[in-house]
């Protein structure tokens, strides 16, 4: 794609959230970016900037489940915003860089009940960029606790996916070259994103399946 890309957004339904494996807690995190992407063609070297806004959809051990909406800048841990996320809201979400470079504007509205956050990355620095990728992920993100850090187990998610995703102010124009898989730590397949819908602009995710069906738009 033409770079630098310094716009990015999508409009999702949060998706609905429930144990794949009863008694085990299970994370998943749905987002667009900026920065992070494969520098080298075989994805040996990875951009290490990113800028991230999304929503977070968990199942507990005990089988309950928790929502909430997030900003990240890596390194740096990720920061919960004040919006309430319920499943089944329609969420629309954009990252900017403002009027400053390597200043940038996230925004993320609860379209559902009128919720909305919209902050300034700009504390305590500027935060750089490569300006390389724009991304839509669906993952299982990091999670820490007492005995250390790891990538989270995937819950089953009911509903995942993008659309109206745009890049620098235009349809993100996916192509089928683009989507990559998510595959888990013992070689087995925890996400799967579709085909692009009609208008290139949009793609469903399938939890543990290996393939996914197009929407229509």
């Amino acid at each position: 794609r033409k770079t630098p890309i310094t716009a990015v957004s999508a409009n999702w339904t949060v998706p609905t959230a429930s144990a794949h494996q009863s008694g085990q807690a299970e994370y998943s995190a749905m987002w667009i970016g900026i920065g992070g992407g494969c520098i080298d063609p075989n994805c040996t070297v990875t951009d290490e900037t990113l800028i991230q806004l999304g929503t977070e959809q968990d199942v507990n051990a005990d089988g309950s489940t928790s929502y909430s909406a997030w900003w990240e800048t890596i390194p740096a841990p990720s920061i919960t915003t004040s919006v309430t996320i319920h499943p089944g809201d329609q969420i629309h979400a954009a990252i900017t860089q403002s009027t400053v470079p390597e200043t940038w504007n996230m925004t993320i509205q609860d379209l559902t009940d009128g919720q909305s956050f919209n902050g300034l990355t700009s504390l305590p620095l500027p935060y750089p960029s490569d300006y390389t990728t724009g991304e839509f992920i669906v993952e299982t993100p990091v999670v820490t606790s007492t005995s250390g850090a790891g990538i989270g187990s995937m819950p089953d998610l009911s509903g995942a996916g993008f659309d109206l995703a745009t890049i620098d102010g235009a349809s993100a124009g996916f192509t089928p070259a683009e989507a990559i898989q998510l595959v888990g730590s013992s070689g087995g397949v925890e996400a799967t994103p579709s085909a692009p819908d009609s208008d290139t602009d949009g793609f469903a995710v399938c939890t543990y399946s290996s393939s996914c069906s197009a929407p229509g738009s």
